[in-house]
């Protein structure tokens, strides 16, 4: 079973409670928005290692 707190670094968690922290419906479309830019990011970071280990 996966903890978010026990498993993952402090960084990734605190950015995790950041995201599904909100209190307005303004901050919910604001979380999105950063949240989409986070999963491009490790998508992009998935599609590096990836192509590395096919490379190596």
């Amino acid at each position: 079973m996966f903890h978010a707190t026990r498993d993952l670094p402090a960084e990734a968690v605190s950015v995790l409670e950041t995201l599904y922290g909100v209190k307005t419906v303004e901050e919910i479309a604001e979380r999105m928005a950063w949240a989409d830019e986070l999963f491009e990011k490790a998508v992009t970071e998935a599609e590096t290692l990836i192509s590395a280990s096919f490379s190596s």
